[in-house]
């Protein structure tokens, strides 16, 4: 949010609703309105400072919330390899893509972020995928013919020329942060925009399957 100036403003009627709201009273403190709304009132009582910027707060309360770390599950499952044009799909446990919630308060101000996931970009090696959900489990022994899945990747290269013979894998959730405030607050929702968690990691052999023609004996000795 922009930074908002307080600056002193006419006074309410003492029997102004507001002042209830507030919790305050003429001679207990007074009223600020906000430079750029003039519509929002701020109650200041004496001898406090004005309410703190909530977008402060909102990054004080994103700041101390652990964002979730992808457990990264392939299938086929390491140390089992995958193969050139073999659909490799990618998920996590469901339980990690769910939205976070953290609150902060500072004085008669408190502000509650929510961070969401909004995509995970998967680094397989030698490209990338972004999907949008936590993926589908491959449930082995279980899956019925011609299941599909909203996150796989195709590899066109082995990995053989790879450090260890593996291409590193690695799986970030972005989220999207928003805040609200409550109490005395300079603005009562924002956003923080989107941010980057810390990444999962794999190791993938990924090899290429050969076609070997094998003719009868009677076409090989012609």
């Amino acid at each position: 949010m922009n930074d908002c100036y307080l600056f002193p403003t006419e006074q309410p009627d003492p029997s102004d609703p507001r002042w209830a709201t507030a919790g305050g009273a003429p001679e207990t403190g007074r009223f600020y309105t906000c430079d750029d709304n003039p519509q929002l009132w701020i109650y200041v009582a004496n001898g406090e400072a004005a309410p703190p910027d909530p977008a402060v707060l909102a990054q004080e309360a994103l700041g101390a919330v652990q964002l979730t770390t992808p457990t990264v599950q392939l299938a086929p499952s390491p140390p089992a390899k995958s193969y050139v044009g073999l659909d490799t799909w990618m998920w996590m446990p469901a339980v990690q893509w769910a939205p976070l919630t953290n609150t902060v308060t500072a004085g008669a101000t408190s502000v509650t972020v929510t961070i969401e996931p909004r995509w995970v970009t998967w680094n397989m090696g030698p490209g990338s995928k972004v999907c949008y959900d936590a993926g589908r489990v491959w449930q082995v022994g279980q899956m019925p013919p011609g299941s599909t899945t909203s996150c796989s990747y195709r590899y066109t290269r082995v990995s053989d020329f790879q450090p260890n013979g593996m291409w590193p894998v690695s799986a970030a959730i972005t989220w999207r942060v928003n805040w609200t405030c409550a109490g005395n607050c300079l603005a009562t929702a924002g956003s923080l925009g989107e941010v980057d968690g810390p990444s999962g990691t794999a190791n993938l052999v990924v090899g290429e399957r050969q076609s070997v023609n094998v003719l009868p004996d009677e076409k090989r000795n012609q």
